[in-house]
């Protein structure tokens, strides 16, 4: 089992970093990780909600967003294929986020 030290460590040799949220505006502590990770220097960060849109909310300053509304297998291997490169990213939010 990885502790929490040996997983920042981890994050340390990475130069990407993709944190798939989940009700994010309901977790204190998810919202802080987002918070942390996002701002780590050196790395590209992606915030990629699994659920509702509103979790950008939770984490407003991060730099890439996407939605996929579900976490099902068919949404998260089309999230992946969005994040590879390999489909395009061509929804629209639906909602107005914020300001």
């Amino acid at each position: 089992m990885t502790t929490e030290r040996q997983a920042w460590r981890q994050l340390g040799l990475k130069e990407k970093i993709v944190f798939a949220s989940y009700d994010a505006g309901f977790s204190k502590r998810q919202a802080d990780l987002i918070e942390r990770l996002s701002r780590l220097e050196g790395k590209r960060f992606v915030l990629a909600a699994t659920r509702t849109p509103y979790d950008l909310l939770a984490a407003p300053g991060v730099p890439v967003y996407l939605c996929a509304y579900e976490n099902k297998p068919a949404m998260m291997n089309a999230l992946a294929g969005v994040l590879s490169g390999r489909l395009p990213a061509k929804g629209r939010l639906p909602v107005t986020i914020g300001a």
